[in-house]
C-alpha cells in the first residue's frame, strides 16, 4: 500500500502540537499544568456523553451535560485554587501546599462522592427535563473522567515528577506493546481491541518495567519502588483503560471518540488509559505514604 504522504503529515503535525501542548503543561508551573487538566477534563467529558448517548440511543441532553461540565470544571477549579493561593507563579506547590493534600482530598470527598450523588438524584425528581438517564450519564462521566483528573491534580501536588513518570510510562508502554506486537504478536488477546495480541502486550509490560527501573538507577532520588510501581500501573490499568474505551467506542458504533487531533482521533482516544491508570497510581502511592 503506498504511503499516503498527506495523511502522515498530517499525522506528524497534530501529534507535533498535542505533544507540545503536554510539554508545556507537564513540565511548566502548576497553573499551567491545572489549565492542562481542564482541557483535557471537558474535552473527554464531552466525548464520554456522545459515547453514552449513541450506546443508550438517546437525544443529547444539552441542559445537563453543561450543567455536569460545569460540576466539573467546578470541582477541580477549587482545588487548584487553595495550592495557587500558596504557590508562586512560576513555582511547583510549596510544601505547605502539599501538607494540605489530606484536607483538599477530604473536601473533595464529602463535595464530590457523597454530596453529589444525592443531589444529583434530588435535581432528577425535581427536575421534569433531566431523565434518569441523563442523571446516569453525567454521574457515570464524572466517576470516569472527574475523578481521575482530580487525583492527577493531586498527584502533581505531591511531586512535580509523578504525573511526568506516569504519562511518560503509559507512552512507552503503547509504544512497546505496539513493537512487541508488529514483531511477536501471534495471539489474539480479546475481539474488543483485534489488533491488541498477548506477546504485545505483554512485551510492552516487561519493558515498561525496565524503563521504569532505569529511571530509578539513574536518578535515585526515586525509588524502584515509586519508579516500578508507576510503571505498572501504566502497563496493567493503563491497557484496562484502553480496552474499556475500545469497548465504548465498539458499543457505539464508532472508529474514533471524536476529532479534536487530525489523524489520531479524539480526547477519550489518547488518554483512556490515563484515566484508569490515576487512580490506580494514586493508590499505590498512598499506600507507599508517598502523599
Amino acid at each position: 500500500m503506498p504511503l499516503d504522504q498527506k495523511t502522515l503529515l498530517v499525522r506528524t503535525g497534530s501529534a507535533i502540537v498535542f505533544g507540545i501542548l503536554m510539554l508545556a503543561g507537564l513540565l511548566g508551573p502548576f497553573w499551567g499544568f491545572g489549565l492542562l487538566v481542564l482541557l483535557i477534563h471537558f474535552l473527554c467529558l464531552r466525548e464520554a456523553f456522545q459515547l453514552f448517548n449513541r450506546i443508550l440511543k438517546q437525544p443529547p441532553a444539552v441542559g445537563t451535560e453543561f450543567i455536569a461540565q460545569l460540576f466539573g470544571l467546578g470541582l477541580l477549579i477549587a482545588m487548584m485554587v487553595p495550592i495557587l493561593l500558596q504557590t508562586p507563579f512560576f513555582s511547583t506547590p510549596s510544601e505547605a501546599a502539599t501538607h494540605a493534600i489530606p484536607e483538599i482530598f477530604s473536601n473533595f470527598w464529602i463535595a464530590g462522592l457523597v454530596l453529589y450523588p444525592a443531589l444529583l438524584l434530588l435535581g432528577t425528581a425535581l427536575s421534569k427535563k433531566v431523565t434518569p438517564i441523563a442523571a446516569a450519564e453525567a454521574f457515570t462521566g464524572h466517576l470516569y473522567i472527574t475523578l481521575s483528573m482530580a487525583l492527577l491534580l493531586l498527584l502533581r501536588v505531591a511531586d512535580s515528577a509523578f504525573p511526568v513518570i506516569l504519562i511518560t510510562a503509559i507512552w512507552m508502554n503503547d509504544s512497546f506493546a505496539y513493537l512487541c506486537g508488529s514483531l511477536f504478536g501471534r495471539t489474539p488477546m480479546t475481539s474488543i481491541s483485534p489488533k491488541k495480541t498477548w506477546e504485545g502486550t505483554l512485551g510492552g509490560a516487561v519493558l515498561t518495567l525496565a524503563a521504569g527501573a532505569s529511571v530509578s538507577y539513574f536518578m535515585p532520588q526515586y525509588s524502584y519502588k515509586l519508579t516500578m510501581g508507576l510503571a505498572l500501573c501504566a502497563a496493567l490499568p493503563g491497557n484496562l483503560g484502553d480496552l474499556l474505551e475500545s469497548r465504548l467506542k465498539r458499543l457505539a458504533g464508532v472508529k474514533d471518540s471524536g476529532a479534536i487531533m487530525p489523524g489520531h482521533g479524539g480526547a477519550l482516544d489518547r488518554f483512556d488509559s490515563l484515566l484508569i491508570a490515576t487512580p490506580f497510581a494514586f493508590c499505590y502511592l498512598y499506600l507507599l505514604d508517598m502523599l
